[in-house]
């Protein structure tokens, strides 16, 4: 599973400027929705820091992890990488308060 971030459902009652948003391992949001980042839970080099990536509209992400080093790879150049209190997005810090967000699936294509 992914955690997409995007914007804010009418239902979410948190004070983060976005949501996230799980994505099934394969799958595609759809083409009209406005994807603003992916949360990485062991961080961008796997070093175990929670981060939120952002990403430029339009763009068409492709995350895998490196079976060699378990380090996610993008098919892109990162435009800005978060860390949790460096922007007001949901980055949660730990399995446990990632788990009791209830998250919802992104719109598929």
């Amino acid at each position: 599973m992914s955690c997409t971030k995007g914007k804010k459902s009418k239902l979410d009652s948190s004070t983060f400027d976005n949501s996230l948003y799980t994505l099934p391992s394969g799958q595609t949001t759809n083409e009209d929705w406005n994807c603003q980042g992916i949360y990485l839970p062991t961080g961008l080099n796997n070093d175990g820091e929670p981060v939120a990536v952002k990403i430029v509209t339009g763009t068409q992400l492709v995350a895998k992890a490196n079976p060699a080093t378990g380090a996610v790879e993008l098919n892109i150049p990162t435009t800005k990488v978060y860390k949790t209190g460096e922007v007001n997005w949901a980055i949660p810090e730990t399995p446990e308060a990632l788990a009791a967000m209830n998250l919802i699936e992104a719109p598929l294509d």
